[in-house]
């Protein structure tokens, strides 16, 4: 059993990690994140059956700021405007102040030509969280896609 401050600050985490990808501040992403962080997109069926592949995959917070940069200069993808629900947030464990952290997630996409709003991606986040000086970040997100069947681009963070 944790504190209620400590729950609180985590579903905060989670619920303003959630806001800065919705409001498309990208660059304040790897603000969320320790520097040996991990951040792994996998699919569900992949985790069931025990393998670690992903689809995606960022070894420290430098990894993560390059996503950004890619994402700002590089890469080109249709316009959409996204909507992160997190919901659920549990912690279910927690070791020498690493807090272990499952919630349920779904990211919808609506497109911007045609105002078609689309299920993007739905699963479940497992996080560890750290406090450094008082303030939580994510030392893993680890994001379970409950399918594989989302945009080839998977170009947004999850």
């Amino acid at each position: 059993m944790v504190s209620r401050d400590i729950r609180n600050a985590i579903v905060d985490l989670e619920s303003a990690y959630a806001a800065c990808l919705d409001d498309d501040r990208l660059e304040a992403w790897p603000d969320f994140f320790t520097a040996d962080c991990v951040y792994h997109i996998t699919t569900r069926e992949t985790v069931d059956d025990g393998y670690s592949l992903g689809l995606f995959y960022c070894h420290n917070r430098a990894q993560v700021s390059d996503r950004v940069k890619i994402l700002r200069n590089a890469a080109v993808f249709s316009v959409r405007y996204y909507r992160h629900l997190v919901s659920n947030v549990r912690v279910v464990g927690e070791a020498g102040g690493v807090y272990a952290v499952e919630a349920a997630y779904a990211v919808f996409a609506t497109d911007q030509l045609d105002g078609i709003t689309t299920v993007f991606s739905a699963g479940k986040y497992r996080d560890k969280v750290v406090f450094a000086g008082g303030v939580p970040k994510f030392k893993e997100k680890v994001v379970i896609a409950d399918t594989a069947s989302i945009p080839a681009n998977l170009s947004v963070p999850l």
